[in-house]
């Protein structure tokens, strides 16, 4: 980030750099967000369909108190750290999440999609203005997915990761090259071979890995990380592709292409996984 934000930077700032150094500066700011949370707000009842076979649930309706906590430390003029956390209770969630209808903003992917930067969430407030105005006869919708200047590849959704199901040997994937900027095909295999510099544990994001046998007739699309924020739940499912066999096509998916999709979700490491209406 500070490669593309030197003015944000004062030439004083030192980056932590180890974990110690960063639990430090943090680690007083998240207690006292810790300690605002009301214990009563934090413990949240099973919904009525909720999968009481889950750890997190029991016959009787159990509760959870699990929390997140939105942390961001940015740099002062003065060459010091500003540590801003904010903790909130997590809503419960089941498997059964109603489709996301969504919407494509035209020329709206990150300009730096690498790095979570603190002006984000204001860019993404002005896009979703516009997309409320836009399609404002259309009926409310749950998601934006963040097309490029054509309108036609997909990088991400506002808060998610988009992926795509297609049957084996259909759609054509990213004009940025057939393989976008990843190179080469994450395959669904046994030996895994790391070509890019990206690490999300056992899987790379950018991946080559030699073909199996009795593989599934399906693959899976979505956009490299050159093009899209790196999400835990994004890489949970790469990770699952692999361990399925399923081959993963590191492309930005193509809005001409939607009729070959067999299906779309959305990933959201709070959220889960949301199909696509």
């Amino acid at each position: 980030l500070r490669e593309n934000d030197v003015g944000g930077f004062p030439k004083d700032c030192v980056i932590p750099h180890s974990d110690s150094e960063m639990d430090a500066l943090v680690r007083d700011t998240v207690r006292v967000a810790l300690r605002s949370i009301n214990k009563a707000d934090a413990v949240h009842k099973a919904p009525p369909d909720a999968d009481h076979k889950s750890p997190d649930a029991s016959a009787s309706g159990a509760s959870r108190s699990e929390s997140m906590i939105v942390l961001v430390v940015s740099p002062t003029v003065d060459g010091t750290w500003k540590v801003g956390a904010h903790a909130v209770p997590l809503p419960w969630s089941t498997n059964h999440q109603n489709p996301a209808v969504c919407v494509v903003a035209k020329n709206a992917a990150r300009s730096n999609p690498e790095v979570k930067h603190t002006g984000w969430p204001s860019a993404r407030g002005l896009i979703s203005t516009e997309c409320t105005h836009q399609f404002r006869n259309s009926g409310p919708f749950d998601e934006i997915l963040l097309a490029d200047q054509t309108g036609e590849n997909i990088a991400e959704g506002g808060v998610t990761n988009f992926f795509v199901v297609l049957a084996s040997g259909s759609g054509g994937g990213d004009d940025a090259g057939s393989r976008g900027d990843a190179g080469a095909p994450l395959r669904g295999g046994d030996t895994v071979g790391s070509v890019g510099t990206e690490d999300v544990g056992s899987v790379g994001n950018d991946l080559v890995v030699s073909r199996g046998i009795d593989k599934p007739t399906v693959r899976v699309q979505t956009a490299p990380t050159t093009r899209c924020l790196a999400g835990i739940g994004r890489a949970s499912v790469l990770e699952a592709c692999l361990a399925l066999r399923i081959d993963v096509e590191l492309v930005a998916p193509k809005i001409r292409d939607a009729s070959e999709w067999d299906e779309a979700f959305l990933t959201n490491a709070v959220r889960g996984l949301r199909p696509v209406g």
